[in-house]
């Protein structure tokens, strides 16, 4: 799944998702990854962010 939020295209990057992130980047984008995970803290590295499942419905990105 990819959303464009304020901007900025989303891909979530759980399971086959990182190979998304591949073909849009060959396209000449910039996607932020999104990886889901079942932890408690969202963190960031790079163009990718690890979000715990109950963070998902909010607008992280700023």
């Amino acid at each position: 799944m990819a959303a464009w939020i304020d901007g900025v295209l989303d891909v979530d990057q759980t399971g086959v998702g990182a190979p998304v992130i591949d073909l849009f980047q060959q396209e000449g984008l910039e996607p932020v990854g999104v990886l889901i995970h079942g932890g408690d803290k969202a963190s960031h590295e790079g163009q990718s962010w690890r979000v715990p499942k109950a963070l998902r419905h909010f607008q992280w990105l700023t």
